[in-house]
């Protein structure tokens, strides 16, 4: 007779059944059993294994059936069961509905039930439904048991509430319940949690005084939250007094430590832990492999992951997705692909199959490595190996491709996102807003904004913040407070970086009142201020000048809770450096170091104001550092990096010798270079040498910046020599030694270093290129370019702006055609660099409307601030001033800052057409709207414009106003505006000062004798050359240049005759008779010297090298071609004249740029409307 079939052998086969659906499978077969009938013990065990596995919708299916099968005041089990499978799975709202299930069906939740669900609630972080479902278990007069109160425990724990949890935990005796191990871990663990560790220590010994030891798993628990602190030396105390009390910890405790000395990145006691783990007759598994390898990707030691990967295998275990996955990443992220590629080909070869966090990491590594193409390559592959993209991967790819600047492929990626049924989220929306706003497309991105809301996914603060920073970068400030004002329409309240963002824009915009307005809104509308808030405060308040109200926010700051930090006190400095108040600085200094700790710092910033950025206050940062206590090496460096720039270099050797004598402190690589630039400028080679032998044995001389200082060094003291005895010679000191030599203007020993070289590279061609241009040989210049083609070596960006400086300085128009025409085939045209030089090459050329061409063809956000000034610069030179200060308020409009140099080209502009009130009104703007200093630069062009206009008396009383000490050049440009407009009396005083200044400077004599001319003062022009012969100085010779069939072909006056100045000569004398007969030609004679004969006057202005030139190019190019000539001299009256005419009567357009500016002459007129 067979043995019946009962429910315990159907719960026990259940039980021992791996697979979830063979189990239910049984259980029902069980049905058709004569006799059998399914209890409460079988559901619940049938419930349990399905819930386990995540067949959730087997089990809803079971509790169907049991709800009609099983009295349902029996079946608390099973709901408890399910509940928690649920809460297994993360699946909280699950949870909740299959408890509020229970009273629907009549089975009464027990204290058991209201624990379960109270606990699933805490894990998932919802505290206050579970202090409700608590409350309400109350109000049934349900008991709460010691379960309960451990739950409560938790839950106050992770509110960060531990001390109310000890309250608790101190009164469950009195509650009617004994306290157990694992409430007290509990609150240990929240005490630890929350720093309070003396606290944490006590209760534990108090635990283990009362007889109350965790077992394995709670003690893992309690574990587990002090490692994710980083208290993993705390864990180790811990283990050792549980482990005299017979705890034996087990694989997952040492998992626990694995992970946690990972995260404090301790790898090699890690690794030793791990070795240790089979000698406690434990085995080791897949997981704790991985922590490992995981760990040591996390701290770039790849190799090392590579090998515990090959131990693994050789132990028997199988990798698993996140061991191939960890080690792939790892190399991605340090931008080692290639080394991923092969780790994930290896992987496939074992079995593995590639998914979703794979492909994202290889696609991440390739962005970052600047390889979009290979990202979407990666991309596609997976598609094509069946990978379903989600919303990680598409963001990942969208990404990588902002990051390069690649907007159009990553919109069109959103676009393809949706139409495969993945819908952007509003990550995916900030990731190409982001990249929209760093290219200065901000419109476009806020038009992105409107088309998210419109699909439904409406955006966050961060998407508000980043618009609102594009804005104001561009300074488009209205645009800005209008999307704050969007955001408290849309009922978002702007946070802390919201108001930080606006408050920068305003600032960076010079608009102090504003900032005050919207600081004071802020905290009105509920905002607190962060210490970035009060530091940009502070850096308005500082560049309105108004320091001491800065000043007087420190007190504000304190009274708020907020403490000055180094940037607070470095701004306030710097404000006071600026308006000159140097004492002032110093006693805020004084004041700052017996408050705060930030005294190196911001001695260091004082010390740098008045070492390097404030005129004649060397002597001063010189006296604060020698009283300063203990300087450090940063002050010793900008001590030495101030001294190597004045007009004593060597007197840097002094504190770089303290620095050494110091016994703490050791000199670094900037102390080197700073310390050999001051040999290299003063030019003594025996302290450099001296420096060479102490930078090799701090091991410094390997270093890329103290190399390159050293042989550059070597080549300003013309120590070739020492080069030469170098053991070792690699392509960079080869590089090194050929710059030095180009930079000195020693072109015959720069030729012979190239001649020589061994091996070249693009750097080789672009230094020997831009050094032959930069020193006026531009024919040679041009010649190494042809031979850099020949050679076929690939060409750069530098190589290209260097010849086309070259073009630019040469007036070479037709090379420069040619060159563009180079530029456009070999793709450089997306080169910004490359378009800037293109534009200053057709300026220089006098073609203007060439360079507006190259301008207006550059894509708008690639149109950088070197472009703008580039072609405001060549329609300033033109004389073409209104244009300049259009295109300049459509740099404005364009969200591009001007810097000091558009306004000097600006102002520029304007001094070359007489726009006297635009040039002040810009001068003005300059400093008050965008908060730019002026620089001697800046005061030098207002001083030109008003000369130029003959108001030299406002010129003058401009110049003794002058915050700074005018230099000579200042001084040189009214002299020159003197000389124009024969104002003798002033010329004689700026003379004066000029000869103060630069005594021997023969250009000032030429000029004040150019004045006594004019006014017929032979005697005093007498006296004045008969002092510049006396003194041996020099006139500089005017030449000219003129461009041929790309030949450049050079006119200097009074040279030896030859070939080309006889031709020149001669076809000069036929113009001249030419123009005497047809136009009445009388040669302007003021200011030649009055002893000589009246021919011998016309012969000698009739010589200038621009007149010659103009013959020679009139002799040469066929009929209809334009002259274009360079002039080093500003074109005389003669000679401007001449040139009128010659275009009226030969019919002939000429364009001579002379030492400010362009002519262009047509038809009997000049562009310059005789205003030069």
């Amino acid at each position: 007779m067979s043995r019946a079939l009962l429910p315990k052998h159907v719960a026990a086969v259940v039980k021992t059944q791996k697979d979830p659906l063979k189990a239910l499978e049984m259980f029902n077969s069980a049905k058709s059993e004569d006799g059998f009938k399914h209890t409460a013990l079988t559901y619940k065990c049938i419930v349990q294994k399905l819930g386990h596995h995540g067949e959730f919708e087997e089990m809803e299916k079971l509790l169907s059936e049991m709800r009609d099968s099983v009295n349902n005041a029996l079946l608390e089990g099973a709901y408890i069961g399910a509940m928690k499978s649920y809460g297994r799975k993360g699946k909280v709202q699950e949870a909740v509905d299959t408890f509020e299930r229970m009273d629907f069906y009549n089975c009464d939740p027990s204290v058991h039930s209201y624990n379960a669900i109270m606990n699933i609630l805490v894990e998932y972080g919802f505290h206050n439904q579970a202090h409700k479902v608590y409350m309400r278990m109350r109000d049934k007069g349900l008991e709460s048991d010691v379960y309960t109160y451990t739950v409560r425990i938790k839950s106050f724990c992770r509110t960060r509430r531990p001390h109310a949890a000890l309250r608790l935990l101190r009164n469950m005796r009195d509650l009617g319940c004994d306290s157990n191990a694992v409430a007290y871990c509990n609150v240990v663990a929240g005490l630890y949690d929350s720093g309070h560790c003396d606290q944490a220590r006590q209760l534990f010994d108090e635990m283990l005084a009362r007889c109350l030891c965790p077992d394995v798993v709670t003690f893992n628990k309690l574990v587990h939250v002090l490692c994710k602190k980083g208290l993993v030396s705390e864990s180790e105390k811990l283990l050792n007094k549980v482990f005299k009390r017979g705890v034996c910890p087990n694989l997952f405790t040492f998992n626990i430590f694995v992970q946690g000395l990972c995260r404090e990145g301790d790898l090699d006691r890690a690794a030793r832990l791990l070795a240790s783990v089979s000698r406690e007759g434990l085995c080791l598994d897949v997981v704790t492999y991985n922590i490992l390898i995981c760990g040591l990707c996390r701290n770039s030691r790849l190799v090392e992951a590579e090998e515990y990967l090959q131990k693994m295998v050789n132990e028997g275990f199988e990798p698993d997705g996140f061991t191939y996955n960890s080690i792939i990443d790892g190399y991605c992220k340090k931008g080692m692909v290639p080394n991923a590629n092969r780790v994930l080909k290896d992987a496939v070869f074992k079995g593995f199959k590639p998914d979703e966090f794979t492909y994202c990491s290889l696609i991440n590594g390739f962005c970052r490595d600047g390889d979009p193409d290979q990202a979407m390559a990666v991309f596609k592959d997976g598609l094509g190996k069946g990978l379903r993209p989600s919303i990680v991967v598409y963001n990942t790819l969208i990404k990588g491709l902002c990051l390069q600047g690649l907007i159009l492929p990553a919109l069109q990626l959103m676009n393809e996102m949706a139409e495969n049924g993945c819908q952007p989220d509003i990550w995916t929306y900030n990731v190409v807003i982001n990249g929209l706003c760093k290219m200065g497309c901000v419109s476009d991105a806020n038009h992105l904004v409107d088309d998210a809301i419109a699909k439904g996914c409406l955006p966050d603060i961060f998407t508000y913040n980043t618009i609102i920073d594009g804005y104001c970068k561009q300074l488009k400030l209205d645009n800005a407070t209008e999307i704050v004002n969007r955001m408290w329409s849309q009922g978002m309240t702007p946070d802390v970086i919201t108001y930080n963002t606006l408050l920068n824009g305003l600032c960076k915009a010079a608009k102090s009142e504003e900032v005050m307005g919207i600081f004071k809104a802020m905290e009105e509308k509920g905002c607190a201020p962060n210490i970035i808030t009060y530091n940009i405060i502070v850096e308005s308040l500082c560049k309105a000048k108004k320091v001491n109200e800065a000043v007087d926010l420190l007190g504000d700051m304190k009274s708020k809770g907020l403490k000055p930090d180094v940037v607070s006190f470095g701004t306030l400095i710097t404000g006071f450096c600026k308006i000159g108040d140097i004492d002032a600085a110093y006693q805020l200094f004084r004041r700052m170091e017996k408050q705060y700790d930030v005294y190196p710092f911001v001695f260091g910033k004082l010390l740098l104001h008045c070492a390097i950025s404030i005129t004649d206050a060397l002597h001063y940062a010189l006296r604060l550092f020698h009283h300063f206590p203990n300087p450090d090496t940063f002050m010793h460096n900008t001590l030495i990096r101030a001294l190597s720039l004045s007009q004593t270099p060597l007197l840097s050797l002094h504190p770089f010798i303290q620095l050494r004598r110091q016994p703490t402190l050791f000199p670094d690589s900037f102390s080197f270079a700073f310390a050999l630039k001051a040999v290299a400028n003063s030019r003594h080679l025996s302290p450099g040498i001296q420096l060479h032998s102490q930078a090799f044995r701090h091991g410094f001389d390997a270093h890329i910046f103290v190399g390159t200082t050293l042989i550059s060094m070597y080549a300003e003291c013309g120590a070739r020599d020492v080069f030469g005895r170098m053991p070792v010679r690699n392509l960079t000191s080869w590089n090194v030694l050929l710059a030095g030599h180009a930079k000195a203007g020693e072109l015959g020993l720069a030729r012979r270093v190239f001649v020589e070289m061994p091996l070249r590279d693009d750097v080789s061609w672009s230094t020997i290129i831009v050094g032959f241009a930069h020193n006026g040989c531009f024919d040679e210049a041009f010649g190494f370019f042809r031979e850099l083609l020949r050679e076929g070596i690939g060409i750069n960006e530098v190589s290209l702006t260097g010849v086309l400086s070259a073009c630019a300085q040469a007036g070479a128009f037709d090379f420069g055609k040619i060159l563009h025409g180079f530029v456009e085939k070999a793709g450089f045209l997306y080169v910004g660099s490359v378009n800037n030089a293109l534009i200053d090459t057709y300026s220089k050329c006098g073609n203007v409307a060439m360079a507006r061409l190259v301008f207006q063809n550059m894509p708008v956000a690639a149109r950088s601030n070197v472009s703008w000034t580039s072609i405001i610069a060549g329609l300033a030179m033109q004389g073409y001033g209104e244009e300049a200060i259009q295109l300049f308020h459509e740099m404005e409009e364009s969200g591009v800052r001007p810097d000091g140099i558009t306004f000097i080209s600006l102002l520029y502009a304007c001094s070359h057409s007489g726009l006297v009130e635009e040039g002040c009104g810009f001068f003005s703007k300059m400093k008050n709207l965008y908060g730019i200093e002026p620089a001697i630069e800046h005061y030098g062009c207002m001083v030109d414009l008003y000369g130029r206009a003959a108001r030299l008396q406002k010129a003058y009383e401009f110049i003794c106003e002058m915050p700074v000490s005018p230099n000579a050049i200042i001084w040189r440009t009214l002299l020159g505006a003197c000389s124009i407009h024969g104002n003798i009396e002033l010329a004689e005083l700026v003379k004066a000062r000029l000869a103060e200044m630069d005594p021997d400077n023969s250009g000032d004599h030429v000029l004040l004798s150019n004045v006594y001319a004019i006014a017929g003062k032979w005697k005093d022009v007498a006296s004045i050359r008969r002092t510049m012969t006396e003194h041996s100085m020099k006139k500089t010779p005017g030449w000219s240049m003129i461009e041929l069939d790309k030949v450049i072909y050079g006119f200097v006056a009074g040279e030896k005759p030859n070939e080309v100045t006889e031709e020149a000569h001669e076809k000069l004398r036929e113009i001249m008779l030419r123009l005497r007969a047809e136009a009445g030609y009388a040669p302007q004679l003021k200011s030649v010297l009055h002893d000589i004969e009246e021919e011998e006057k016309e012969d000698s202005v009739s010589k200038h090298s621009e007149k010659l030139a103009a013959a020679f190019g009139i002799a040469k190019l066929p009929k209809g071609r334009i002259l274009r000539i360079v002039k080093n001299l500003r074109v005389c009256g003669d000679c401007h004249t001449v040139m009128k005419l010659i275009s009226k009567v030969y019919q002939v357009e000429i364009i001579v740029r002379d030492r400010s500016r362009f002519h262009s002459f047509k038809d009997g007129s000049c562009s310059c409307k005789d205003y030069w």
